[in-house]
């Protein structure tokens, strides 16, 4: 049941995947962004972890605002 489970959600993500940035406009992602860098202090932690990370958008803009940081996403899909 679990293996089910699991391969049902995994296609799911698998078929939205491709049309995500999409679905939720450039507008919203920088707000959402803006906010979390607010919240965090990366001047000296050279490794971030996003997991969840979707297609990688906060670590791209992670990557541009700190250009030395190492960035892993981790996501179903």
């Amino acid at each position: 049941m679990t293996r089910n489970f699991f391969s049902t959600k995994e296609k799911f993500f698998d078929l939205w995947a491709p049309n995500y940035d999409i679905l939720f406009t450039t507008v919203f992602y920088q707000a959402l962004h803006k906010r979390l860098l607010e919240f965090v202090e990366l001047t000296n932690q050279p490794n971030v972890l996003d997991l969840g990370c979707g297609t990688g958008r906060l670590l791209n803009r992670l990557g541009q605002e700190f250009p030395n940081l190492r960035g892993t996403g981790v996501d179903l899909s």
